[in-house]
């Protein structure tokens, strides 16, 4: 059985891998990460902010696919600037596939109106992509017996530049941002070949609703509809759902699939898109926020990979002196 994981691992590793329609590491919790969502989240904070990811999914499936992410950003309203720098690291599997990314992220903050305010970003990443060999079982090796006996397939490291833009427009109750990343198409391959990785195209949005104030008029209860839709060539994904704040206390459901495009075969008669069901507990107070997140599988794939388990950390600060700037930063979760 370990074996059989083993093998199911390296066919996905070594697809992926030669085919290189890659797609980029994903979270739940994509506004914990902003930079990797939208270079324009750069310093969308009253002053800074550090933030930390972990995800690890299909933890039954020989070895979990786990993500790391940690993240810089700062507000400069002097220059109506944000900057930022974000690391993130993912191991494929048993470990053989790796990705890291350094990114810098600049954005800049426009006043379009008294109501109104935009902000434009871009960032640039210096990524590694790496398969390492000894690490997967492949068929021949076992049949022959012989774990040592590895066959020989023409991989190196691959190491590119790749770029993204973005913008978001926003208001004290909602805001609407679109970014695009690999716009300058660079070459992942890891054999050699010329391989362009295609652009991505992410549409993300959501409105606060308050549904109870105090005495002194302070937010006691809201609800905030949210939407994230990516596409990248012939692969697409919606994350739809809402957070529900009380105080210090957060609760999340998401839906992640697209029910209305159907994708048939055998496998899938009624060829229904869908991924997960995504629940999410969080508690914010004095600058510190924490996330829970678990994706309960709904695909084809349910009951045998073990979902996903997601956990985030955010600290924001500030001097008193930014406390009026609240209104200029994105309302957007920091989830």
């Amino acid at each position: 059985m370990k074996y059989f994981s083993q093998i199911i691992s390296t066919i996905l590793l070594v697809t992926v891998s030669f085919k290189l329609s890659a797609q980029d590491p994903q979270f739940s919790q994509f506004y914990a990460s902003p930079v990797f969502l939208n270079a324009a989240l750069a310093g969308n904070t009253l002053m800074g902010r550090v933030s930390a990811n972990y995800r690890t999914q299909w933890p039954k499936l020989g070895g979990p696919f786990n993500t790391y992410s940690f993240t810089f950003d700062y507000n400069i309203p002097k220059i109506q600037s944000g900057v930022g720098a974000s690391v993130v690291r993912d191991r494929a599997g048993v470990g053989a596939l790796t990705y890291t990314g350094v990114t810098l992220a600049y954005s800049y903050h426009l006043y379009v109106s008294r109501d109104i305010n935009l902000k434009m970003g871009l960032k640039g990443t210096r990524a590694w992509r790496n398969l390492d060999q000894s690490r997967l079982v492949f068929g021949s090796q076992i049949i022959q017996q012989d774990l040592s006996i590895v066959p020989a397939i023409p991989l190196q490291q691959s190491s590119y530049w790749t770029f993204g833009t973005g913008f978001v427009v926003y208001n004290t109750e909602g805001y609407l941002g679109v970014s695009i990343d690999h716009f300058n198409r660079p070459n992942p391959s890891l054999i050699g070949q010329v391989v362009q990785l295609q652009p991505k195209f992410s549409v993300h949005g959501g409105y606060t609703f308050d549904l109870k104030k105090d005495v002194k008029n302070k937010t006691v209860t809201k609800v905030t509809p949210v939407i994230n839709y990516k596409s990248q060539v012939k692969w697409n994904q919606l994350d739809l759902g809402a957070y529900y704040h009380y105080r210090v206390l957060l609760l999340g459901l998401w839906y992640r699939g697209i029910p209305l495009k159907r994708n048939p075969d055998k496998a899938n008669p009624a060829g229904i898109n869908q991924d997960a069901f995504v629940m999410m507990l969080g508690l914010q107070s004095e600058g510190l926020q924490v996330g829970y997140s678990y994706d309960a599988t709904i695909s084809r794939l349910r009951g045998g990979v073990g979902g996903a388990h997601e956990i985030s950390l955010v600290y924001e600060f500030a001097s008193r002196k930014r406390q009026l700037s609240r209104r200029f930063v994105v309302p957007c979760a920091r989830f």
